[in-house]
């Protein structure tokens, strides 16, 4: 890569996680924002009919975004429009909008600006929003269907006043379509919404690299920065996809974790999924320089391969190979001299051990005495996030360049049997408590992605120039180095009978937390000074679920305990 390119601004919405400072803090402190499908999003026992059910979905929890609400007045939305276009055309509005409000406050006013500034989007299949919609248009199938055995059954008179009551049941749930629902329900108008509220004229356009999409559109777009036609771009990646059509495939494909989610560990066994969005805007370095914007970071080199005959849903350590060193060499840099490897990091067992496999013979010929690589992925605090995942690992890539502290390995209780090998050992590690960066020079982290189809992508990243934020990781309070395996949740009250309503509280509560928020509720629940409270109680979980069976044990211990 001739010039290194910019990262000038960064924006995000992932679970529990509004912004890149909090998907930094998700990340430091090990926090997992898994919870159970809420039943008004996907009702997800109804899909689990054993597991022999080719249609079906076995039990697993999803990071999810919980809360967020699109302000459609602030961006002069209507309401028919609003309700006829997927979410993630809203997701990806709302946070490439975040994103600008990073630059000077006269940049919506530079014409020549805007006709320099390209949008890219990373996005698979839309979002699960416009699919569902989808079978309103399916009715005259369903209406055939349904006539067969209603006429079969009762009286033609009654037969028809069924199928008419049916039909208005079956689509009320949708909206009617209308001038809106085309564009509304297609991935490659999202960059072009962005484009057309901001005024952009660089070119808009969306990317599909499967799970990779995320890279692929930084790559692109670093691509079209060197070529030298743009010297902005805005280039973001949105996934808002649970639903069954990903579920039940990803299940049968054996990629969904049954039980817990572990990347890189023994017992890895698949992911759980997630969602979300995250948009940068990169610049070439004379822009940056011309127009004295802050950098937040560098992309050094990027490399992409596809894996070839035999590679469309299996990666190969080849195909790997071949973008780890196309990435490396494009940097200019011997890989060995990476502080960190943000994987792809799947947790499934074909994946994470031709990653890692990968990633060792990138460097381990190459160590000359260095300590071994740590390697990580944000994915075991936020799901697999699918379009999304590469943008979430490169704005924690950015943060660890920036803080120059590397996390502990959230996910891996007992490393995979990979990293016994020599090779292996001498070349990658696994991080069981956070470490400071202790070298002087610039933090330089590699990010990893692969997707469906073969395709690989990996990102070099450095941190910004000057080092400004050299020893702030001495700073952190050194309990981020451990981490608690349970949550202690105090309860006081005057009286049994409130103290009773307060732990039933807390059940209800817990049914709906993610095993994040569970840390907070302990936070919020911690033990007050004693103001005439004369019944007490602590509540011990590591588990939102934990917690509701320890809600149900203290509830009763309370009630018939004297």
């Amino acid at each position: 890569m001739p010039l290194p390119i910019a990262v000038v601004a960064a924006a995000c919405e992932f679970p529990d996680a509004r912004t890149p400072q909090e998907l930094w803090q998700l990340a430091l402190h090990g926090r997992q924002c898994f919870r159970r499908f809420p039943p008004e999003r996907l009702p997800i026992g109804d899909y689990f009919r054993g597991e022999d059910d080719p249609d079906g979905i076995y039990p697993i929890e999803a990071a999810l975004i919980a809360g967020y609400n699109f302000d459609r007045s602030r961006f002069v939305v209507p309401k028919s429009s609003y309700d006829a276009t997927d979410m993630t055309h809203w997701l990806a509005l709302d946070v490439a909008d975040r994103a600008l409000a990073f630059l000077p406050a006269n940049w919506s006013a530079d014409d020549a600006l805007k006709d320099r500034m390209a949008v890219i989007v990373a996005n698979t299949l839309t979002g699960e929003f416009s699919r569902a919609n989808l079978l309103r248009y399916r009715w005259p199938y369903v209406e055939g269907r349904v006539r067969e055995v209603a006429s079969s059954r009762m009286p033609q008179t009654d037969a028809d006043a069924f199928v008419a009551e049916f039909e208005r049941r079956f689509k009320d749930p949708f909206p009617a379509p209308d001038e809106d629902s085309l564009a509304g329900g297609l991935s490659n108008t999202i960059a072009g919404r962005i484009a057309n509220h901001f005024g952009l004229r660089g070119g808009a356009y969306a990317v599909d690299g499967a799970c990779a999409s995320s890279l692929v559109g930084v790559i692109t777009a670093c691509d079209r920065l060197q070529a030298g036609d743009v010297d902005c771009v805005l280039v973001g990646a949105v996934d808002l996809s649970l639903d069954p059509f990903e579920l039940v495939g990803f299940a049968r494909n054996g990629a969904l974790a049954r039980g817990e989610m572990r990347v890189f560990d023994r017992e890895s066994s698949g992911f759980w999924p997630g969602e979300g969005c995250g948009c940068l805007i990169l610049a070439t370095e004379p822009l940056v320089r011309q127009r004295n914007w802050p950098v937040l970071g560098w992309i050094r080199g990027t490399g992409m391969s596809t894996d070839g005959q035999g590679g469309l849903t299996r990666p190969t350590v080849g195909g790997q190979l071949l973008a780890l060193r196309r990435a490396w060499a494009a940097a200019g840099l011997d890989p060995a001299v990476a502080d960190y490897f943000e994987a792809h990091g799947t947790g499934t067992p074909t994946g994470d051990p031709v990653e890692i496999a990968a990633l060792a013979q990138l460097v381990r010929h190459k160590q000359q005495g260095r300590r071994a690589v740590p390697v990580g992925s944000i994915k075991a605090n936020i799901g697999h996030t699918k379009a999304a995942a590469g943008m979430a690992g490169l704005l924690k890539a950015l943060a660890i360049c920036t803080e120059r502290t590397i996390p502990a390995t959230t996910g891996c209780h007992s490393p995979h049997a990979i990293f016994e090998q020599d090779d292996v050992k001498a070349a990658l590690r696994i991080t069981q408590a956070a470490e400071s960066i202790g070298h002087a020079g610039a933090v330089v982290v590699g990010v990893n992605s692969f997707g469906f189809g073969g395709v690989n992508c990996h990102v070099v990243v450095e941190g910004p120039r000057p080092n400004v934020n050299q020893g702030r990781a001495a700073a952190f309070p050194a309990w981020v180095e451990g981490r608690l395996r349970g949550e202690l949740i105090a309860v006081q009250a005057a009286t049994r009978e409130d103290l009773v309503a307060q732990v039933e509280r807390i059940h209800r509560r817990a049914a709906t937390l993610s095993r994040s928020e569970l840390i907070d509720l302990a936070a919020a629940c911690r033990p007050m000074p004693s103001a005439g409270e004369s019944w007490r109680a602590c509540l011990v979980a590591g588990l939102p679920q934990e917690l509701e069976a320890a809600c149900g044990e203290l509830r009763n211990a309370i009630m018939h305990g004297g």
